[in-house]
């Protein structure tokens, strides 16, 4: 007769009920008869766990059994898990099983290995889910890099609309007072979207627009509005674009009513909105402008856009063939600027030495300036060339400083001709066509990036028998990629919205799709400068409809939204998310959990990049708040509430359904329960399953 007792110490926080224990164990006992041992069946078929007593069998699960070994892996069901006392447990054979299952009713999937098709317990029909209220979907991960910039899904059950026709959109020109007209780009922090001022009725301005994405859309109580346009005593007006690092919002500078200037601006996401104290700017360079941002986690990288230099005699135009802009002084000419600044987020934000600038131009003997948008691949920096056609690429695991760090290509045989924004789908970078360029280049990072055979484009002019020219950033939701309508020479400021399927031939026709979302809503929504995305939805940023152009620039408010899965989703989580928010703004990428509810979703982010080794995942969702776990331990929490969009999509494990967003490494032990998990709960699983052998220990 076999008879091992199995000692458990007392858990931190709350005694837990139907706890499923992970028993590692190997005994000389354990071995079948014919090596030694007391086992009789050679599948273990005849091992049980039961209470103390030796008498009350525990639901069992056996994972496998090695006969010669004397090892055993297995799941038991403890009825109850003391906080306050050892809990005790005794393995024997010879007898009845329990008839009842491990994983109790709340458990809806459950999956030891995702790569062996028939290792599933519990509900696998999707509509068997049947989640309302609460849910906790967690896994384990191990990432073969902790790549960041990247979509990277764990267990979703997550799927896209495919007509384009889901459009709406909210006139914003009026917020709490404020004219808030005219944003270059925008960004996501985990719960509001924040649009960077640029241009309102009049003139440039500082007032930042913000939407929370837990209100209605189109209630007014969802915006609010602040005029920063005079923090630290500077005149901080005219952004373009945004970056999160986590904790605080960074508008990148470009052009007061005055000039170009270098005034960064930054609000902490830990504060008050309309709070002046939760506003700082810093004077980092001069009247040398930026044109958006890209940021690897630690650093942002700001790109050189235009500058003012003294004016010599012999001057009359600017190096490019311009003149000089209205509002500079007459000594002044207006430059494209090849000067890169650093910004290290370790560091103090008004401190001189957490800034640094670099001038690339020249590099590759390609005229190497003036940039419009980057992205992060989770290694390299691109810069999109906005006047000159030469593709920019910088080495973050090199020095900064140093000239072999950079790298030059030239896409102007590819018919690169103006490009603002750039956009990652985890292969391919996406470099948006501004203006009457004719032509979408993206670049393969699979290959060398000086290699012409690594990059491909595709002729643009018209797609769904519409004129499908001039963008302004763009979007990847984990399918498609989302080109965002600016003006072209054609049809001036305009409202098509381009779309090309990742799933399909880049250079085919039918991988591509338009949609004029010109008039929606009753509103005109046309001429948009990139946007954010909050999981579901996409958010065009308003910049100008055209009145008083070319006399004069108007900024508008009327914000365009695209709903990417409507009733298609009900949850996800992910090892990584997107990080570049919409082509030329950029955001901290790292895990995060979205529900989609009735009432818009909800999501939740670790606000810290993606680390390396083996770690566990976990969001919870209870109907009132939204949290994500690593490691069992609560990293990020927020209020949320809504009851969770009935779905009937199929679950995908490791990338988007249909479409893209590869996680790549190895995943294990999913589960995807109806309840909310407690941190108790989720610490005391990680602490069992990462050494289970140690958790639960022979007695002695």
């Amino acid at each position: 007769m076999l008879q091992i007792k199995l000692a458990i110490d007392p858990v931190a926080g709350e005694t837990l009920t139907h706890f499923p224990l992970l028993v590692a164990l190997t005994h000389e006992k354990l071995k079948h008869v014919d090596h030694g041992g007391a086992v009789a069946h050679l599948d273990g078929r005849d091992l049980n766990f039961f209470a103390p007593d030796s008498q009350t069998p525990y639901p069992l699960e056996l994972e496998t059994y090695d006969p010669q070994q004397g090892t055993i892996r297995a799941w038991v069901r403890l009825p109850h898990l003391s906080a306050s006392d050892k809990t005790l447990l005794c393995l024997r054979n010879n007898t009845t099983p329990s008839s009842e299952p491990v994983w109790d009713s709340t458990y809806r999937l459950v999956i030891h290995d995702p790569d062996n098709p028939s290792d599933a317990t519990g509900n696998t029909a999707p509509a068997a889910l049947n989640m309302t209220n609460a849910i906790t979907v967690e896994a384990w991960v191990e990432p073969d890099e902790p790549r960041a910039e990247t979509l990277q899904p764990i267990v979703s059950q997550w799927a896209h609309n495919e007509e384009l026709d889901h459009f709406d959109a909210y006139d914003a020109g009026i917020t709490d007072g404020l004219d808030t007209t005219g944003f270059f780009g925008a960004v996501f922090d985990g719960r509001y979207i924040y649009f960077s001022p640029q241009h309102d009725l009049k003139t440039r301005h500082g007032k930042a627009l913000r939407y929370d994405t837990h209100g209605d859309f189109k209630n007014p109580d969802s915006w609010s509005a602040y005029d920063a346009s005079n923090t630290d005593g500077l005149s901080t007006k005219g952004y373009y674009g945004a970056v999160f690092d986590g904790r605080y919002i960074i508008y990148p500078p470009r052009r007061d009513p005055d000039n170009f200037h270098s005034r960064v601006l930054r609000y902490d996401t830990h504060g008050d909105f309309k709070n002046p104290d939760s506003w700082s700017a810093y004077e980092s360079r001069g009247a040398s402008s930026s044109q958006s941002a890209a940021f690897d986690g630690q650093y942002i990288y700001f790109c050189p856009g235009q500058k003012a230099v003294p004016k010599t005699d012999s001057d009359t135009t600017s190096n490019d063939g311009s003149p000089s802009v209205t509002g500079m002084s007459a000594d002044q000419l207006l430059v494209s600027s090849g000067d890169v600044m650093r910004y290290d987020t370790t560091g103090n934000f008004t401190d001189p030495s957490s800034w640094i600038t670099h001038d690339i131009s020249g590099t590759g003997n390609l005229d190497t300036r003036d940039y419009d948008g980057a992205v992060f691949d989770g290694r390299y920096i691109y810069f999109a060339p906005l006047s000159y056609g030469a593709v920019l690429r910088y080495d973050t695991q090199s020095d900064f400083q140093n000239k072999q760090s950079w790298t030059a290509f030239n896409a102007v045989p590819l018919g690169m001709r103006r490009c603002v924004g750039a956009v990652f789908d985890g292969q391919y970078i996406y470099f948006v066509p501004y203006g009457k360029s004719e032509h979408a280049i993206r670049y393969n990072t699979a290959g060398d990036f000086t290699d012409p055979t690594s990059w491909n484009a595709y002729h643009l002019p018209q797609t769904s028998a519409l004129d499908t020219l001039g963008y302004d950033g763009a979007f990847f939701d984990g399918r498609y990629i989302y080109y965002v309508p600016y003006w072209d020479e054609k049809t001036r400021y305009h409202g098509v919205v381009l779309r090309y399927d990742t799933t399909g031939d880049f250079t085919h026709p039918t991988s591509w799709k338009a949609a004029d979302a010109g008039l929606t809503d009753g509103l005109k929504t046309v001429g948009f400068n990139a946007g954010a995305t909050d999981g579901r939805y996409l958010y065009f940023a308003a910049w100008m409809d055209g009145t008083g152009y070319p006399e004069r620039i108007v900024g508008n408010g009327r914000v365009l939204r695209y709903d990417t899965t409507g009733n298609r989703a009900a949850f996800s989580l992910r090892f990584s998310d997107l990080g570049h928010n919409g082509g030329l703004c950029a955001a901290l990428p790292g895990a995060r959990f979205l529900v989609n509810t009735v009432n818009g979703p909800k999501s939740i982010s670790a606000n810290r990049p993606p680390q390396p080794g083996r770690q566990h995942l976990a969001g919870v969702y209870d109907g009132q708040t939204i949290s994500l776990y690593i490691n069992g331990q609560c990293v990020n929490q927020q209020s949320a509430s809504g009851a969770i969009v009935p779905c009937t999509e199929d679950i995908a494990i490791g990338n988007i359904l249909n479409g893209l967003g590869q996680f790549s490494g190895r995943i294990s032990e999913i589960r995807i329960s109806s309840c909310a998990r407690s941190e108790t709960w989720l610490r005391t699983q990680v602490q069992n399953q990462a050494n289970p052998a140690e958790f639960c220990r022979i007695a002695t």
